[in-house]
């Protein structure tokens, strides 16, 4: 099982949720082309390595690091079902 905590902002959080304008319009600096590249970047890396590790049989689990911030137990109950539902198959 691979478990990632995502960062808001570097992760992009908004490009997948709000699209792409919604992350311009945060980025108000002379070099927002380099950083927009860069948060397309890493959202793209990220699902490249989920889908790596998806097709070598991994049970990948995602979560961003302000829902973690702002209540723990939900992402806690995933990953503790994620383990469960993983014995059980496993035997």
């Amino acid at each position: 099982m691979a478990v990632f905590v995502d960062g808001d902002y570097w992760h992009g959080r908004l490009l997948p949720e709000r699209g792409l304008e919604a992350l311009e319009s945060t980025l108000r600096t002379p070099t927002r082309g380099y950083w927009l590249a860069k948060f397309q970047r890493n959202v793209a890396r990220d699902d490249y390595v989920t889908g790596i590790l998806k097709r070598q049989g991994w049970i990948v689990l995602r979560f961003w690091e302000s829902d973690i911030k702002r209540d723990v137990l939900p992402t806690a109950r995933q990953v503790a079902q994620a383990v469960k539902r993983r014995r059980q198959t496993l035997g």
